[in-house]
């Protein structure tokens, strides 16, 4: 079971870390585009809310994207310490971010796709793998 739930972090960490750069990739783009749109003259910036909430936009999406990047060095970090059966703590803290991440995303995009398939049964298969580890 160990070796199972390791097997699905490591897997769920490829998932956070294609979506990783997919947000750091629309972030960029996004402020990009209103750093383009704020230079141009005063006739076509008639829409400030608009240009506003893209800024902001493109900061969450970078911000989001950060998470997902540093949640991918800890489920792998995770992932070992289970193949290792060491560092019980670890294992439940990463388990516990995997099933935050999976239950945001969820609720972020409305949808129960093979992430929220795999990043669940990793979640739970760290979870009651640990007790086949002796503290």
């Amino acid at each position: 079971m160990r070796k199972a739930a390791g097997v699905l972090l490591i897997i769920s960490s490829l998932f956070n870390m294609f979506a990783s750069l997919g947000l750091l990739m629309g972030g960029s783009m996004i402020g990009g585009m209103f750093a383009v749109v704020e230079h141009l003259p005063a006739s076509g910036n008639q829409n400030e809310a608009a240009l506003e909430e893209m800024a902001m936009t493109s900061g969450g999406l970078v911000l989001l994207g950060v998470v997902f990047l540093i949640s991918v060095g800890i489920q792998i970090a995770g992932a070992v310490y289970l193949f290792k059966a060491k560092n019980t703590p670890f294992i439940y803290a990463t388990a516990a971010l995997t099933l935050l991440l999976v239950l945001g995303a969820v609720v972020w995009t409305k949808s129960f796709g093979v992430y929220g398939i795999v990043g669940l049964a990793a979640a739970l298969l760290a979870f009651f793998g640990k007790r086949q580890l002796t503290v």
